[in-house]
């Protein structure tokens, strides 16, 4: 187990992933409260930095929370995009459009969820925070529930594709 380990970390910091003390893990259940604010859990605090990026997850299922460098390494790859290429533009289009650049964290450790972004995941009262390796995922609490049990369903396939595509 631990060979593998180790060799998921390196294959994810050859395609580009910050691995160690700055990755996101774990989840947390939450409320968002009445003025559409959410706390942060602390433990994530410090790994989003002092300015970060709201956008939409890669999968359009979640929020997700792009700390500075990881957002600006997404830019780089946007800009990669050719114009003519226009399925591509579209996916750039879909989550730079609904980008929030340079939020940061109250006083009260807490961050104001845009209504495009809420409305896109689905979000209502209760959410889940959850660590996605290079950011931090806001997901609609049932929406997560099902994606999990659906996961867990399809587990063995899920796992046979990732070791046939990351393990040889």
């Amino acid at each position: 187990m631990w060979l593998k380990v180790v060799y998921l970390t390196h294959a994810m910091e050859e395609r580009g992933a910050k691995v160690g003390s700055s990755t996101f893990s774990g989840n947390f259940s939450h409320t968002i409260d009445p003025k559409w604010r959410v706390t942060i859990p602390v433990s994530y605090r410090d790994k989003l930095g002092k300015k970060f990026t709201i956008s939409m997850n890669q999968q359009f299922n979640a929020i997700a929370i792009y700390p500075a460098d990881v957002w600006g390494e997404y830019i780089e790859r946007f800009k990669k995009v050719k114009v003519l290429d226009n399925k591509a533009m579209r996916y750039v289009n879909l989550l730079n459009a609904n980008a929030f650049p340079d939020c940061d964290i109250d006083l009260q450790g807490r961050i104001l969820l845009p209504p495009n972004l809420r409305q896109l995941a689905h979000l209502d009262k209760a959410i889940r925070f959850v660590g996605a390796v290079d950011v931090l995922e806001i997901w609609d609490e049932s929406l997560y529930a099902q994606y999990m049990l659906d996961s867990m369903n399809d587990k063995d396939d899920i796992i046979e594709h990732f070791n046939a595509a990351y393990y040889t």
